[in-house]
C-alpha cells in the first residue's frame, strides 16, 4: 500500500482446522466484526471479535499496526467474491492493519472450529516503487487453501493476490488483494508476515461451524459394528424407540487414541489440555432426537438429517441430530446437535445431556 494511506488500513482475520473439501457453489460468508479496544505493537498486538450470526468470538494476538475503522471499502465486490465465497467483507466491520517484517507470529484463534475458513486481503505489497515490494502471508504446511478470488481495490487499483512462485505455503502481492479460503476444520490459524511494506490489511469469515471434525466413515443406519465394543450396551427401560445406553463408554487406546459409545441423551468430554486438534472416524449408529417426528425426519445416523439445524438447535449452522465434536483448551466434547429447548445444564451452565433423545453412535476419536 501507498506511504500516504498510512492512516486508512486494514482488515480483520481468520481462522482454520480440518479436512473438509470446499464445494463450488458460491454461499455467504459471515465476516468478523472488530470491536474489542486493540493494543497496538509491532510483535505483541492483540484484538478481538465476534462472528456474531455464528455465535462465535474471535481473538487476534500478534502485530497490529492500528484498527482501520469503516475502512477498506471492499471494493469491486468481484474482487472479494469467489469459489464459495459469495459476499464481500463489508466496511463496517472494520479491519486489522499490518506492516510485516517485525518477525511476529499472528495467529487468529476461534472460540469454537469454524470449516473452509476465508481470509481476506488487501492492498499487500507496492507496485509503485521500482521493482515493486512483494510483501507476502506465509502460512503453515498443515494450513492449505486457494486463492479463490482477487483484482484491483477500489482505493489504490493494483492486481489479484497469487500463490507465491518460491513457496506454495504462501500469499504474495505487489498492491494485491482478494480471497484466500482454507480446506478443513480450524479452531486457529497461524502465520507470519515477513516482509516490510507500509500497510496493508486484513479480516476472516466463515460459512458455518463446523459439526465433525473429520470425515464419517459409512454410518449404519440400522445398528452397529460388534467389533467396535466387546460388551453390547445395557439399554435404558424407558427409552422405546431405540436403545439408549444406560452410561456413555470411553476406552483409551494410548497415543491420543480412543473407542467411544456417546448415548444420544449425553454428552462426553475427553481431556484435551493444550487443545490439540480431535479427529473422528468410523462413526456409526442411529439416533431419534425428536421422537414425535417421523422416523425419517427425527432420527438419523452421524451425519445428521440433511437440512441445518437452524436457531433453536445447540448448534444452528450445523445439521440436526449430527455428531458434533468441538474443542476447547482443556477439553474435547461430543454430542448430538438436539434443541436448546431439550439440553440439561449444571449450576455451572455447561452442558450435561438431552431429554428426549434416544440411541447412540460409536466412534474411534484421535487427538493429535
Amino acid at each position: 500500500m501507498n506511504n500516504f494511506c498510512l492512516a486508512l488500513l486494514a482488515l480483520a482475520t481468520p481462522s482454520l482446522v480440518g479436512a473438509q473439501t470446499v464445494s463450488a457453489r458460491p454461499d455467504t460468508v459471515y465476516w468478523a466484526s472488530w470491536t474489542s479496544p486493540t493494543n497496538n505493537d509491532h510483535t505483541a498486538g492483540s484484538a478481538g471479535g465476534s462472528i456474531r450470526e455464528l455465535g462465535l468470538n474471535v481473538t487476534y494476538r500478534g502485530e497490529v499496526e492500528e484498527l482501520s475503522v469503516d475502512y477498506p471499502s471492499w471494493t469491486p465486490s468481484r474482487t472479494f467474491r469467489g469459489g464459495t465465497v459469495g459476499n464481500a467483507p463489508p466496511k463496517k466491520n472494520n479491519a486489522i492493519a499490518l506492516q510485516g517484517g517485525y518477525g511476529a507470529v499472528d495467529v487468529i484463534t476461534f472460540s469454537q472450529p469454524i470449516t473452509n475458513p476465508s481470509l481476506a486481503i488487501w492492498s499487500l505489497g507496492d507496485r509503485l516503487r521500482d521493482p515493486g515490494i512483494e510483501a507476502k502471508f506465509t502460512f503453515n504446511a498443515q494450513e492449505p487453501f486457494t486463492v479463490v478470488a482477487g483484482g484491483g481495490s477500489g482505493e489504490y487499483g493494483g492486481a489479484s493476490i497469487y500463490v507465491c512462485p518460491d513457496d506454495p505455503h504462501a500469499v504474495c502481492g505487489k498492491e494485491g488483494n482478494g480471497i484466500v479460503q482454507f480446506s478443513g476444520t480450524y479452531s486457529s490459524i497461524t502465520w507470519t508476515n515477513p516482509v516490510y511494506e507500509n500497510w496493508y490489511a486484513f479480516t476472516v469469515g466463515a460459512h458455518g461451524l463446523a459439526n465433525v471434525l473429520s470425515t464419517i466413515s459409512a454410518p449404519a443406519p440400522t445398528g452397529l459394528s460388534a467389533s467396535v465394543f466387546i460388551a453390547p450396551p445395557v439399554c435404558l427401560s424407558d427409552k422405546h424407540r431405540l436403545c439408549t445406553p444406560e452410561k456413555s463408554s470411553v476406552e483409551s487406546l494410548g497415543g491420543g487414541r480412543y473407542r467411544i459409545r456417546l448415548p444420544a441423551n449425553l454428552v462426553v468430554s475427553i481431556p484435551n489440555p493444550d487443545g490439540r486438534r480431535a479427529e473422528v472416524s468410523n462413526a456409526e449408529g442411529k439416533v431419534c432426537w425428536d421422537t414425535s417426528l417421523p422416523e425419517t425426519y427425527g432420527c438419523n445416523g452421524p451425519e445428521g438429517n440433511g437440512n441445518l439445524a437452524g436457531a433453536t438447535f445447540v448448534s444452528p449452522a450445523g445439521k440436526a441430530g449430527a455428531l458434533i465434536v468441538t474443542t476447547e483448551p482443556g477439553r474435547t466434547t461430543l454430542m448430538v446437535n438436539g434443541r436448546s429447548a431439550n439440553a440439561i445444564k449444571e449450576n455451572d451452565g455447561s452442558l450435561s445431556g438431552f431429554s428426549g433423545h434416544e440411541g447412540y453412535f460409536e466412534l474411534d476419536l484421535r487427538i493429535h
